[in-house]
């Protein structure tokens, strides 16, 4: 089992010495923040000044061949931004050349009626020549409008015959939406960055370089197990990525604040409060993910030049997904909200642009985490070979190598990656089938993609079924407990989401979509049909799922509160709904305190198909508009007293104790 203090001790550990080197802290994240501060000011001062240098020096426009009209000519020498000049003195683009030429000699001999003909030769590299054709052609287009009301009254026709449209266009976006756009295109690829260089050196430095220091050895000699090293020295790398980030994210709202770039262009960059607590968040997240990768990553290597090499190329995994975020059209969607860090950046795009959308703050955190959690059994997974530890390089092979001989029940690693692996392919595969058809597409999605691969891989990891799926007898205490918690947590549940709905409201077009995907049953073919589908298929191929391959994974290797609590989130969060997560992760918690004081996952089954087909006899048979609050509290006094009997029956042997995974 874990031992919270044990990992708080490593990661203190971890933590000092990493704090002791001023100069690593020094470069990671006082230097960054200087760097801004210094950096940004420089060029926001350089672009103003070159703005203005640039728009008060006159143009020098060199005029060929002369012939044009006179009241053109006129025009151009009005203009004050231009300064004319019927001799060049240097070639175009030289140093005392102009920087435009307008070249007459295509111009037509009929200057009443003609079509006249300019040629403007500039040089597209130079700010000062494009400024110059612009402003020429600002002339030459006042010029134009001029003449053609000239003739148009020397034939006697109203000014309104050649103009029969105007239209002006007005930026209906404000000051802080033009710069929330600004800061969408800078910000999140830098935050990305600096928690990437926050997690990069303390993860060499406490995997590689302990092991070239000879150090590491010493540590795995100490009465502790695999998991509790890798959760300290994560958590110690993970702090320190979050004080970079956090740091530069604080650094740059006050640059930006303070700037005086944004009040002339007519800008908002300022950072809100709002906004910085949305940033902090994604900052979490980036630095969750980003922490447990390289921390696998390096432990890889043989030593600390080794580990540079390997993290060097990881660092385009994050950075390249950044730079995708900031092309034109590249904007937050469910499919993206699922791709690893570019999820995120799109995410803090999104922020600045239009603010935080909870369904996709929700999508973003699940899948982030569950990628963390993934990163981090791979890296379990390596601290566990010696042969790595103590200085030979990981490979492919490690990953690859399977314990011949049948095991009680699944590892940790192995829980967890099977988790993510569900919960992306539910949500691109299972959506699929489900917009395919809804009824048939959540039967192929259960069976299919649950469940099914849920047994195979048991059957492949010569697991024990017994031991991996809880498939024992339960007591009669445990079986009514089970009974009474099927008839009266829902009510619970109904109070919760009320109470969400006030902080979080349901939105219509979602709870029509719910009606629509499970019409009202005509009769009772339908009504057992749905009853199948919605209540028995979850109890067998859900259960089987979480309190079966995941539950057994994690039993007797975390500390009980926490498999309950995590594998009720971890269920909750695997319905893909944030208004219905607090609902379905108490029912979650429910089910694994079944069978972990029942013994049996038959317990949790029957809950399930209990809790379910209350839940469609209300929708379709009773269909109130609002579950009295009475109800409510008479179903919690029930669901208290089943507790209290399940917790009053005798625990179960759970057989015997695998060793961590």
């Amino acid at each position: 089992m874990l031992r919270q203090h044990i990992i708080v001790v490593i990661a203190r550990k971890e933590l000092v010495e990493s704090l002791r080197d001023r100069r690593t802290l020094f470069m990671m994240v006082v230097m960054p923040i200087l760097l801004y501060a210094v950096l940004f000011s420089i060029v926001f001062e350089f672009a103003s000044a070159r703005k203005q240098k640039l728009e008060s020096k006159r143009s020098v426009v060199a005029i060929e061949a002369a012939r044009g009209d006179e009241g053109l000519l006129e025009a151009l020498r009005a203009e004050p931004t231009l300064e004319l000049r019927f001799e060049a003195a240097g070639a175009l683009g030289e140093d005392e050349g102009p920087e435009l030429i307008v070249d007459f000699s295509s111009w037509g001999e009929d200057s009443a009626e003609g079509t006249h003909q300019l040629e403007l030769r500039f040089v597209s590299i130079e700010d000062e020549s494009k400024l110059a054709r612009d402003r020429v052609e600002k002339v030459l287009r006042r010029w134009q409008e001029q003449e053609l009301e000239r003739r148009m009254s020397a034939r006697g026709l109203p000014s309104s015959y050649w103009r029969p449209l105007e239209w002006t266009s007005k930026d209906d976006s404000d000051s802080s939406q033009r710069g929330g756009a600004i800061l969408a295109a800078l910000v999140p690829l830098l935050v990305v960055t600096t928690v990437l260089s926050g997690a990069l050196y303390p993860a060499i430095d406490l995997t590689a370089g302990e092991k070239e220091r000879g150090s590491i050895q010493t540590l795995f000699t100490a009465p502790i197990s695999v998991l509790e090293i890798v959760f300290g020295k994560y958590i110690a790398v993970c702090a320190i990525a979050l004080l970079s980030g956090t740091a530069n994210v604080l650094s740059m709202a006050l640059l930006f604040s303070v700037s005086s770039l944004g009040p002339s262009a007519g800008v908002d960059l300022s950072f809100s409060i709002q906004t910085i607590v949305g940033l902090v968040v994604c900052i979490l997240m980036i630095a969750f993910l980003v922490s447990a990768v390289v921390l696998g990553a390096a432990i890889m290597a043989r030593n600390f030049k080794d580990a540079q090499n390997i993290l060097t190329p990881l660092m385009f995994v994050f950075i390249i997904p950044g730079m995708i975020a900031q092309f034109p059209g590249v904007e937050m969607d469910p499919a993206l909200a699922l791709i690893p860090a570019l999820n995120v950046t799109l995410l803090m795009k999104e922020l600045f642009k239009q603010g935080l959308v909870i369904e996709h703050l929700f999508l973003v955190a699940a899948s982030s985490l569950g990628y963390t959690a993934l990163a981090l059994v791979v890296a379990a997974q390596v601290f566990s070979q010696e042969r790595v530890i103590v200085g030979e390089r990981a490979s492919l092979g490690l990953f690859l190598q399977r314990d011949a001989k049948p095991r009680l029940r699944p590892s940790v690693s192995e829980g967890l990656a099977w988790w993510v692996f569900a919960f992306v392919l539910l949500f691109y595969v299972g959506a699929n089938l489900q917009r395919w058809n809804p009824q048939w597409g959540l039967l192929a999605t259960l069976w299919g993609v649950l469940l099914v691969p849920t047994l195979l891989l048991t059957k492949v990891q010569k697991l024990n079924w017994r031991e991996t799926f809880s498939l024992r007898r339960a007591g009669a205490r445990g079986w009514l407990a089970a009974l009474l918690l099927g008839l009266s947590a829902w009510s619970v549940v109904a109070l919760v989401e009320r109470a969400l709905r006030q902080v979080l409201p349901m939105p219509e077009l979602f709870v029509e979509q719910m009606s629509q995907f499970f019409p009202q049953p005509q009769g009772a073919l339908d009504a057992l049909w749905l009853l199948f589908l919605l209540a028995l298929t979850p109890a067998v191929c859900e259960e089987l799922l979480f309190r079966g391959y995941l539950f057994s994974s994690l039993r007797g290797r975390v500390p009980n509160w926490l498999l309950v609590v995590g594998t009720g989130l971890l269920f909750g969060v695997f319905h893909l709904s944030i208004y219905r997560i607090l609902g379905t992760s108490l029912l979650g918690v429910l089910m694994a305190l079944l069978v972990l004081r029942g013994g049996s996952i038959g317990l949790s089954m029957l809950f399930h198909f209990l809790n379910n087909g209350v839940a469609l006899l209300l929708a379709f048979v009773l269909m109130p508009a609002e579950i009295p609050i009475w109800v409510s509290l008479l179903g919690g006094a029930v669901v208290a007293l089943a507790l209290v009997l399940l917790y009053s029956a005798p625990t179960p042997s759970t057989g015997a104790k695998a060793a961590p995974g």
